[in-house]
């Protein structure tokens, strides 16, 4: 089924830093895919984290930053994409002065971010 998803309109996710939202995810319906929009103000970051058998592709679509992936750091900007292995530890940071925005894939979805966005709802209703 195709399905239409304003980036707003994602469920928001908290539980890691800055504002995460799932736009296509298991929850909306999407079972070998998942779409996650984030967006870093200046100096915040996404806490680091793996995924055990997802691949994720972060995208960056606006602003400047630092992914750390396997313990290497990386410099990236507007226009640049990073594939991070399943098991890899890894996080994101804006070390700019704009809102770091990224568009992230994860191929198949985490389970683990899903049960996690289920425990927010019962904490904070």
């Amino acid at each position: 089924m195709t399905k239409v998803v304003q980036f707003e309109d994602g469920a928001l996710y908290r539980r890691r830093g800055g504002t995460m939202r799932f736009v296509h995810w298991p929850g909306s319906g999407s079972e070998t895919v998942a779409i996650h929009y984030l967006e870093l103000k200046p100096g915040e970051e996404f806490a680091e984290h793996s995924h055990e058998e997802s691949v994720d592709v972060i995208t960056l679509i606006q602003g400047s930053g630092e992914i750390v992936s396997g313990g290497t750091v990386y410099e990236v900007e507007a226009g640049q994409s990073i594939l991070v292995p399943p098991k890899t530890l890894h996080s994101a940071r804006n070390t700019g002065e704009e809102t770091f925005i990224s568009i992230d894939v994860l191929v198949p979805p985490d389970p683990v971010m899903y049960a996690e966005l289920a425990a927010e709802a019962v904490e904070d209703p």
